[in-house]
Order: C-alpha cells, then structure tokens, then sequence
C-alpha cells in the first residue's frame, strides 16, 4: 500500500509538476550558458540525481549542439584576466588547462587552443 508520500509525489507527477525531463533540459541549457563543457554537465546532473536513459539522451541530443572548442575559446576569453599575471609561460598554461578542465571541457579540446593562442 502507498504511502501518503508516495501518492503526493506520484500525484504532483500526473499533473505534471514534477518532470525529469523538463528539469534536465532547463538545467543543461543553463550549464551550457554558463560555459560548461560536457564532462561538467554529466556530472553535474548525475549529483542532482538526473539520471536514466531518457535524460542521458535528451544530454547526448543537447551536447551535440554544443561547438566545444568555440565554447571553450569563449570561457577563456571571458577569463582571461585570471591568467595574464602569470609571466611564466610554462605555469600560465597550466592554469589554463585546469581552470578548462574543471569546466568540463576535453583534454583535446584545451591542448587545441592552448597551442592556438
């Protein structure tokens, strides 16, 4: 027999204020304004406990539209005062590659425009 906490939730999803798939596409759009890589919002969404196949593909369908390299260039560019103190050329690419890094985006997709800029 349900619980009154699970008919109040399986109620608030009949009528639809409770949706997966609605949140999930709202929170990707919002991560990905934000300039977040890919990697970055899979995880993101797997800590917010958006999972499954339905919201893994509504994921792949929202991160194929996504230019990565271009949208790393622009979190760079945008960030660029965190790293023009560095003189050491050596130490400023590396503050790059992490600050890129934790933002979601490919090893590949930073080592391109590391070598590029």
């Amino acid at each position: 027999m349900p619980t009154a906490i699970e008919k109040a939730v399986s109620e608030c999803e009949r009528l639809d204020y409770i949706n997966d798939e609605r949140t999930s596409q709202l929170y990707i759009r919002l991560l990905i304004r934000k300039g977040y890589g890919a990697r970055r919002i899979r995880l993101d969404l797997k800590k917010k406990g958006l999972q499954g196949h339905r919201i893994q593909s509504i994921l792949s369908e929202m991160i194929a539209d996504i230019d990565e390299p271009k949208a790393a260039k622009r979190v760079y560019k945008k960030n660029y005062y965190r790293f023009e103190r560095e003189n050491d050329p050596k130490k400023k690419k590396d503050k790059i590659y992490r600050f890129l890094h934790a933002r979601g985006f490919s090893p590949e997709t930073i080592q391109k425009l590391l070598t590029l800029s």
